[in-house]
């Protein structure tokens, strides 16, 4: 039987990460006098799957389900179309597809805990030209047909996310470069909603610059970790 991933294993960056974005949101909260209820979700599933997953621990896969549910429904009240259906039509069914596939190659010095492996030169090359190719393609699709309000952030955060998310199904740990670039992307994408007045914006640039962090944190960890 594996064993239950314990909060016990995580380092002092891992709790900071974690209490920071929830204080920094209480603290926003009470110098605005409004309780952001959707927002606060999504704040701590986010970070407490974002946390989990650094640490390759499969129960990541719970609070990711949370995390994505809820923030496809914001993105979608704030007219990112292209990031609501990638959380409701791509990131919730992959949550049980990821889980299945993670605890069919947990790490054998921790059942908890994926094991990490490295992609090959012309993987990382085919991964790149369809990236490229996907958003520019998205980007037009976007603009054309939609009223979109920031059409090639949301078509470069929305392919990256999908192909990130296979690479991380399949604990290839290059995946955190994509998760990286998508935060920073998202932090932008988020900051010019809070300043248009968009519900829900401030909590989404709190919760991605800690995601930012995470990111780093996770290439480390990961790549430490790493098997041929």
């Amino acid at each position: 039987m594996a064993k239950i991933f314990s909060l016990s294993t995580l380092r002092p960056l891992d709790y900071l990460l974690i209490v920071g974005p929830i204080a920094t949101a209480t603290a926003y909260t009470l110098l605005t006098g409004e309780f952001d209820a959707l927002g606060f979700i999504v704040l701590v599933a986010g970070v407490m799957g974002v946390v989990l997953s650094a640490n390759r621990s499969i129960l990541n896969f719970f609070f990711g389900l949370i995390n994505v549910g809820v923030y496809g429904y914001i993105a979608l009240k704030s007219q990112y179309y292209g990031g609501a259906a990638l959380h409701l039509l791509y990131y919730v069914p992959m949550q049980f597809i990821g889980y299945w596939a993670w605890r069919r190659r947990r790490d054998e010095g921790d059942e908890s805990k994926v094991q990490s492996r490295s992609m090959t030169p012309r993987q990382m090359a085919i991964w790149g030209v369809v990236i490229v190719v996907a958003t520019a393609l998205l980007w037009w699709i976007l603009a054309t047909y939609t009223d979109d309000s920031q059409p090639l952030k949301d078509a470069a955060i929305t392919v990256i996310a999908v192909v990130a998310q296979y690479l991380m199904t399949c604990a290839y740990w290059e995946q955190w470069f994509l998760w990286l670039a998508i935060n920073l992307l998202s932090v932008t994408l988020w900051t010019v909603a809070t300043i248009n007045g968009e519900p829900h914006a401030a909590l989404m640039v709190v919760k991605y610059a800690f995601y930012t962090i995470n990111a780093v944190n996770a290439i480390y960890i990961w790549r430490k970790n790493r098997v041929a």
